[in-house]
């Protein structure tokens, strides 16, 4: 049987990037400003699901979902994107 050390690895990656993240949004206006951003960038989906639900058309199912499979693989960038944007629009905001 492997060592398991590669488990406890993992797991030691997850906690600091937890935690990392929580260092970086740790005002409540981060978590609001991401929070809008995150919504912004799957908008795509939450509105193809609703259409969906109100026309019972498939091809609004079909792309909505196609799209948050996208943004939801390992490699695709969307909480690293979300936290950029959440960072500069608070800069932009700060500056002011």
């Amino acid at each position: 049987m492997p060592p398991l050390s590669y488990l406890q690895e993992l797991y030691d990656d997850s906690l600091r990037l937890l935690r990392w993240l929580a260092s970086v949004l740790k005002d409540w206006r981060n978590w609001l400003i991401f929070g809008g951003v995150y919504l912004v960038f799957t908008c795509p989906t939450w509105l193809g699901w609703l259409l969906y639900f109100i026309t019972g058309d498939p091809w609004h199912l079909t792309y909505s979902t196609a799209y948050m499979a996208f943004w939801a693989l390992p490699l695709t960038p969307l909480i690293p994107l979300c936290i950029a944007i959440t960072l500069g629009i608070r800069k932009l905001f700060r500056k002011k």
